[in-house]
């Protein structure tokens, strides 16, 4: 059996990591840069605990797939994407290319697009700037991306 590192239940950390994920939310929309990175480490335990915990951690951060946060959709994604990228890029390719305002300010927008951006490159192994490169590989997961001039130029 894999060692846990919490004895708490399986919703108490996802309860936990979602309260963390939107006061990181609420840190990123003043722009108190230090408040947000510690709320992002005291995710990382957590994240890491609920991946731990097969199958239930996993089946729990697969549900959060779902929530209507996009930090939360976010850090789950980030995780999921180890074990079942065909559920998590979606979710990343949705959060990339959707317009996320109002609802979010142009920091958290930035935040949450750049961070998504960051994970399908590294997933799917591109090594440039130009997000074009990206339109054949969320093509085939239903991502509509268009392709935009500007970026080859």
């Amino acid at each position: 059996m894999t060692r846990t590192i919490s004895d708490k239940p399986t919703d108490a950390l996802v309860a936990a990591l979602v309260e963390y994920e939107e006061q990181r939310r609420l840190a990123i929309r003043r722009e108190d840069t230090p408040a947000a990175n510690r709320l992002y480490d005291k995710t990382v335990p957590i994240l890491k605990e609920l991946v731990l915990r097969e199958p239930e951690g996993r089946d729990a951060l697969e549900a959060l797939l779902q929530h209507s946060s996009a930090f939360v959709r976010l850090s789950a994604a980030a995780k999921v994407l180890g074990w079942a990228p065909n559920k998590a890029i979606p979710v990343l390719g949705r959060l990339y290319t959707e317009d996320l305002k109002p609802a979010y300010s142009p920091a958290e927008s930035g935040d949450v697009r750049l961070t998504a951006k960051e994970l399908l490159y590294r997933h799917f192994g591109i090594r440039s700037f130009n997000p074009n490169h990206l339109i054949e590989p969320l093509k085939a997961y239903g991502i509509d991306w268009p392709y935009r001039p500007h970026f080859d130029r």
